[in-house]
C-alpha cells in the first residue's frame, strides 16, 4: 500500500490549467509551499485533494483519463 495525497492544483497566473500531482506528505499545504517559485507571481491553489491507498495508481488513471487535455504530456 502506498498511502499519499492526490491533488488539483490551480494558480491564477494560468487561467484555465490545473495540476494533478501526488505527495506522501500530511499536509498539502507544505507541497504547495514548495511548488511556489519566484517564477509566478502568485502561489497555487488547492482545488481539490483527497488521502488514498494506492497514490501512484490513483494518479497514472487521472492522467490517463485527461490525457487528451494536457500541455505537457510527460
Amino acid at each position: 500500500m502506498n498511502l499519499g495525497i492526490i491533488y488539483v492544483i490551480s494558480n491564477p497566473a494560468m487561467p484555465g490549467i490545473v495540476k494533478i500531482g501526488i505527495t506522501n506528505r500530511d499536509d498539502i499545504e507544505q507541497r504547495l509551499r514548495e511548488l511556489f517559485t519566484t517564477s509566478l507571481p502568485v502561489p497555487f491553489e488547492c482545488e481539490y485533494a483527497c488521502k488514498v491507498s494506492d497514490v501512484a495508481k490513483v494518479e497514472k488513471a487521472l492522467h490517463i483519463a485527461f490525457q487528451n487535455s494536457r500541455v505537457n504530456p510527460q
